[in-house]
C-alpha cells in the first residue's frame, strides 16, 4: 500500500508560559485574603503534552511519541514527520507494533501494521493514530516508519506501552422482542460504544497474532467450546447464528447515531419493546495482516456459523450510510471481528 504525502510541516515550536508566584512563608495578622497566592495548577492535556514533546524533538527523521489514552484494547500513538514533505514522495507510512518480545520491528518482518494517509496529519505534521484490537494486560513495542520507493526505511524510536487488565464484562441482556436477547455491548467491551476484542473465527485465546486457516475450527462454533462467548461468559450466552442476525436486521428499527462521541447504530426493539435498544459502534474489522479497516464507517460482527466454504464464516455487516444495506455474508476466517453475544 503506497500513500502519497502532500502535507506541509511547521517549524514553529510552541512554548507554554508558566506564571509563578512566590511567598516568604511568614505569618500575618492581616485577615485579608492574600490575592497573590498561587492558584491551583490546571490539569495538563495529554495530547497537548505529546504535541509539545514531539515539536521539541528534531533529532531524527521520524519521531515516535509516547502512547496516549491506553485502555485494555486500544491506544493512541502520536508521531511526527521531521523533514521536507517532498522527501516522502511515493513513500508509504505505518505504525508497526507487536507483542512478540523478540520480533524485529521492521518492515516486512511479520509485525502488525496500521497504515496512515496524509489526511491523518495536522498542520504541524503530527498524526495521532488509534490502534484497536489489542490484548489486555500485554506489553507492546511500537514505532513509526516510512518506506521509500528505493526500498529503504526511516524509523522512529522504538517505544513500549502495556495495556491494563479489563473491567469485568457484565453482559447485560437486552430484550428486543426477538427469539434471543442481545448483549448490551460487544464481547470484551465494558461500554456499549467500545469496539471490544477483535477475534479470529473460533479462537477463544484473544490472540492478536497472525494465524493460518488450519489453526481455526472448520465447523460451526456457536454454543461450542470454540465459541469465545461460551468461553468468557456465564452459561446460556453464545455467538449469534446467521438466522438470529437476519432476525435482528429485518425486524428491528435501525437508527444511525452517536454514543459518547462514537458513531454507530441504535437498534430498537419491536412491538411493546420498541423503547428497548442496543448500540452497535462502527468498530470496523482487522484483516489477516492485523490492519484496521481504514474508513471505520461501519462494522462486521461474527456469527457462529461457517457455511459450505471452510475458509470463510458468516458475519453481519452494515455500513454507515444506510442500514438497509445491512446483510449477513461470509468473510475470511483469519480476519478479526468483534462479537455481539446473545442469550437464549
Amino acid at each position: 500500500m503506497k500513500t502519497m504525502l502532500k502535507f506541509h510541516t511547521a517549524t514553529t515550536i510552541l512554548t507554554l508560559a508558566l506564571a509563578i508566584s512566590c511567598s516568604d512563608g511568614g505569618k500575618s495578622d492581616d485577615p485579608t485574603p492574600n490575592t497573590d497566592d498561587p492558584t491551583p495548577s490546571q490539569p495538563v492535556d495529554p495530547k497537548q503534552q505529546a504535541h509539545d514533546k514531539l515539536m521539541a524533538d528534531d533529532s531524527t527523521l521520524v519521531i515516535t511519541g509516547d502512547a496516549l489514552n491506553i485502555t485494555d484494547t486500544s491506544a493512541i500513538i502520536p508521531f511526527r514527520i521531521n523533514s521536507d514533505p517532498q522527501t516522502f514522495q511515493n513513500a508509504h507510512i505505518a505504525i508497526v507494533y507487536s507483542d512478540f518480545p523478540d520480533l524485529e520491528l521492521n518492515y516486512g518482518e511479520g509485525c502488525q501494521e496500521f497504515y496512515v494517509s496524509e489526511t491523518n496529519f495536522d498542520r504541524f505534521g503530527i498524526a495521532y493514530i488509534t490502534i484497536d484490537g489489542l490484548i489486555p494486560s500485554t506489553k507492546y513495542r511500537y514505532r513509526a516508519y516510512f518506506y521509500f520507493n528505493d526500498k529503504t526505511c526511516a524509523y522512529g524510536e522504538e517505544l513500549t506501552f502495556t495495556t491494563p487488565s479489563p473491567d469485568i464484562f457484565t453482559a447485560e441482556p437486552v430484550d428486543l422482542g426477538l427469539s434471543v436477547k442481545w448483549a448490551s455491548a460487544n464481547l470484551g467491551a465494558t461500554r456499549p460504544y467500545q469496539s471490544g476484542v477483535y477475534y479470529h473465527y473460533g479462537d477463544t485465546t484473544r490472540s492478536a497474532k497472525a494465524t493460518s486457516l488450519s489453526n481455526l475450527p472448520q465447523s460451526d462454533i456457536y454454543a461450542t467450546e470454540h465459541d469465545p462467548a461460551v468461553a468468557e461468559l456465564p452459561e446460556g450466552w453464545q455467538s449469534p447464528t446467521r438466522a438470529q442476525m437476519l432476525e435482528l436486521i429485518n425486524n428491528c428499527t435501525w437508527v444511525k447515531g452517536e454514543n459518547h462521541g462514537y458513531q454507530g447504530y441504535y437498534v430498537y426493539g419491536i412491538g411493546k419493546l420498541q423503547q428497548h435498544y442496543i448500540f452497535i459502534p462502527f468498530a470496523g474489522y482487522l484483516n489477516a495482516a492485523g490492519q484496521l479497516s481504514q474508513d471505520q464507517k461501519g462494522f462486521m460482527i461474527w456469527a457462529g456459523e461457517q457455511g459450505d466454504d471452510t475458509s470463510k464464516a458468516y458475519c453481519m455487516q452494515l455500513t454507515a450510510d444506510n442500514a438497509t444495506t445491512g446483510s449477513v455474508a461470509r468473510t475470511n476466517k483469519m480476519w478479526r471481528l468483534p462479537i455481539r453475544p446473545v442469550l437464549k
